[in-house]
């Protein structure tokens, strides 16, 4: 699971998830996040199209690399449990997960 944040050609920043293997180069994730954009626009009527321009756009592995088990599996427990999360919502300190500061089955608990 990759974020990709780009500016739009309008000056608005637009960021979109794009589930990709952890070893996708960053410009076939930037391109499947111009399709996410891309469909956007067309549902949604948005003019803007995104700024393909180096340094307009970034791209990041939201867990670390060979995680991608344990993330799905965090994942998949907050959902089991009626709980909305994203990749986005989980910190990560080495190869350790933490949601609001603590332990994913630590989270789940007191939610």
């Amino acid at each position: 699971m990759w974020q990709v944040s780009a500016l739009g050609t309008e000056g608005s920043t637009y960021v979109y998830e794009v589930d990709a293997p952890d070893y996708a180069s960053t410009s076939d994730v930037f391109e499947a996040a111009c399709r996410q954009h891309g469909q956007e626009r067309q549902l949604r009527g948005i003019q803007e199209t995104l700024d393909i321009r180096e340094g307009q756009y970034g791209v990041r592995l939201l867990y670390p690399q060979g995680h991608r088990a344990k993330l799905d599996a965090i994942l998949a427990s907050a959902g089991e449990a009626g709980l909305t999360l994203s990749a986005e919502d989980i910190e990560w300190e080495g190869t350790d997960a933490k949601i609001q500061g603590m332990d994913p089955d630590e989270w789940l608990t007191l939610m």
